[in-house]
């Protein structure tokens, strides 16, 4: 029964036939997939710069996940795909799953590569993307992009806010606010579509994702990771100690340890890892 729905769908897709069923979890569980990297995408990504030399990653540590979603029309859409570490790709894959179940509003999920690797430009386009090599701003620090683990959720319902600053001539602060008209999305008390705390926040911290961009502190802490910073809404990541440590392990290892740490949610420091994990 599910292969004859997945033939089904498939072909409406391809039709281009927009699709509005009420479908059942285990209808649509494992539509989305996960693959090791084309050759065809290594140097796509090794030609825009998105990977490089001395990543903290190795291109053979990634995978691409593709995946169905709906967007914010209600049309449903195959060509969704995000670039992960392969540790935490099979979690990636249930969490796109189960926003689709729900009908979470995606605008559009390609490789930051299609936008000639300019988070502004993908911003702007409102993309949802994860894995992309760079640097913090003032620092030799790799962002957790750069790992595959952090992923970016429509930025325009979502947006970044930067650090409060004195306005001249004014008793007041302003905020900086990325992309250019997500001001409306300051207010975080009404839900509207798109906005991860509107059903996507709690799929994303039960497969593991646990530290959002919204839990982030809005002044610069001077003992803290410079990498969680201001208010970055759209940012949705797994904790950067645990970004860190997978990286250092061995791909079997690293799951092993993200998908300990997914069953234990009490588990928040790498001390509470070292306690309680014996594998």
């Amino acid at each position: 029964m599910m292969k004859n729905y997945r033939i089904l769908f498939s072909i409406l897709m391809m039709l281009g036939i927009t699709v509005s069923m009420n479908v059942t979890a285990k209808e649509i569980k494992n539509l989305a997939k996960v693959e090791v990297l084309s050759d065809e995408i290594k140097a796509d990504m090794k030609a825009k710069g998105t990977w490089k030399d001395g990543c903290v990653v190795s291109l053979e540590r990634l995978r691409r996940v593709t995946f169905a979603y709906v967007d914010f029309e209600g049309k449903h859409h195959k060509d969704g795909e995000v670039i992960v570490m392969d540790a935490v790709a099979d979690r990636v894959s249930k969490i796109f799953d189960e926003l689709y179940q729900h009908k979470f509003p995606i605008t559009g999920a390609k490789r930051i590569e299609h936008y000639d690797a300019s988070d502004d430009k993908s911003m702007d386009a409102n993309n949802l993307y994860a894995f992309q090599d760079r640097r913090i701003a003032n620092t030799d620090l790799s962002s957790y992009h750069s790992y595959g683990v952090a992923i970016d959720v429509n930025p325009q319902q979502n947006p970044y806010v930067g650090y409060p600053t004195k306005l001249d001539g004014k008793e007041c602060k302003t905020v900086q606010v990325w992309p250019l008209g997500a001001e409306i999305y300051l207010s975080r008390g009404y839900l509207r579509p798109g906005m991860v705390e509107n059903g996507a926040l709690k799929i994303f911290e039960k497969h593991g994702f646990r530290d959002w961009g919204g839990y982030w502190p809005i002044y610069a802490d001077p003992n803290g990771d410079p990498r969680r910073k201001a208010n970055d809404l759209h940012h949705i990541q797994p904790y950067g100690w645990l970004a860190i440590r997978m990286a250092k392990e061995t791909p079997a290892q690293a799951k092993k340890i993200f998908e300990f740490c997914v069953k234990h949610p009490k588990i928040k420091t790498e001390e509470d890892l070292n306690k309680h994990f014996k594998g």
